[in-house]
């Protein structure tokens, strides 16, 4: 009897422990399961709207003006910090380009987005995303970009006044200046080497 009433007590012990496992792996399968049909029924309008702030941004930095449209992203390999590009095409051709670039910053990386119009010559910078210090390094994200419209070939980060070819620093923030100096060289490059002359159509 005793080695009965043993076995009975093992195998209700055996079951008081399934159980509740049983009970996690059909709730941890039904999350699972939620949470596929919501990124099933989500993942289009997130995709939609990433596009959408995507073309605005390329608005932002290489203005087409009225009738004007970009083409979809073509995605660069082996671009230096270039990542992908965008032409910007109007009824007399090819404007220009908004050009995706990272590059190192204080912080981690910078995501950059560079306008350069077909003569090779920037018509906007904005920084998509950064991980720089607030109120310092972050300051890139304010204003401070504008400076870089109008300037064309290799540009260098100086801390007085900038001249031709000059970029005046960011305030105690001379990384984060360099490096979004760096991306658009990079662009700049790009777009010389890769895009004019009709390479980028």
């Amino acid at each position: 009897m005793d080695q009965t009433e043993n076995l009975r007590k093992g195998e209700s012990g055996v079951r008081e422990i399934i159980k509740p496992g049983i009970a996690l792996f059909v709730i941890a399968l039904t999350a699972a399961a939620l949470l596929g049909l919501i990124n099933y029924i989500t993942e289009p309008a997130i995709t939609a709207n990433t596009l959408a702030a995507r073309k605005a941004a390329a608005a932002e930095v290489l203005p087409l003006g009225p009738g004007g449209a970009f083409a979809e992203e073509v995605p660069v390999e082996s671009g230096g910090g270039v990542t992908g590009y965008s032409a910007g095409t109007s009824g007399a051709g090819t404007v220009g380009w908004a050009v995706s670039v990272t590059a190192k910053g204080y912080g981690g990386d910078v995501a950059m987005l560079v306008g350069v119009d077909a003569s090779g010559v920037v018509t906007g910078v904005k920084i998509l995303s950064h991980k720089e210090t607030p109120g310092l390094g972050a300051n890139a994200a304010a204003g401070w970009a504008d400076q870089f419209v109008g300037k064309s070939g290799g540009l260098t980060v100086v801390k007085g006044a900038a001249g031709e070819g000059e970029i005046q620093t960011i305030t105690a923030a001379t990384i984060t200046s360099r490096a979004v100096t760096n991306g658009v060289n990079d662009v700049l490059r790009f777009c010389e080497s890769e895009l004019k002359g009709g390479g980028g159509q």
